[in-house]
């Protein structure tokens, strides 16, 4: 059966953790721009939901990765805002 996005979403949230990717979490959160970074909590994002879902077919791992890319988005996106203090009172 092929993983839906909705579900991939889900998945990548439930290992979106500090268990799981912390320390890339804090990496990124200091240097929201570096690419490297940020590919590298994608990648460890695919490794830990893959290994969740028990299935490393094509295309689940695409799905994945599509859903890991914006989830990463999101938290770059999240962690430039709190430090320019859009995301609240400082």
């Amino acid at each position: 059966m092929v993983m839906m996005l909705n579900q991939a979403q889900e998945l990548i949230e439930s290992v979106f953790s500090f268990d799981n990717v912390g320390d890339s979490m804090m990496a990124l959160r200091k240097s929201p721009d570096n690419k490297e970074l940020q590919q590298k909590l994608i990648k460890e994002l695919i490794e830990c939901a893959v290994k969740e879902a028990g299935d490393s077919s094509a295309d689940t791992m695409a799905i994945i990765k599509q859903a890991a890319e914006a989830r990463v988005q999101q938290y770059v996106a999240g962690s430039k805002s709190s430090q320019s203090g859009c995301g609240g009172l400082k």
